[in-house]
């Protein structure tokens, strides 16, 4: 339920929105931040799926299939 109904890594979604957020009010170095987290962020995804699916072979799969990653109707 919740942010997981929809999401596998709501938390990274937030951090990513703060991010963006941050380069629009301030600019500058947080562009940077933003690539770096962004990278990190698509990096732990790739990981914790892994695990996810490792630790879950039975549930993960139908999990995965009707949530999106990091991005709400996207990915």
């Amino acid at each position: 339920s919740g942010p997981y109904s929809r999401l596998r890594h709501p938390m990274y979604t937030g951090g990513l929105l703060a991010s963006i957020g941050s380069v629009i009010v301030v600019g500058g170095p947080f562009v940077f931040l933003l690539i770096l987290l962004g990278a990190i962020f698509i990096w732990r995804v790739g990981a914790e799926d892994r695990l996810l699916a490792r630790q879950f072979p039975d549930e993960f799969p139908e999990y995965a299939r009707r949530t999106n990653a990091l991005i709400p109707f996207v990915w």
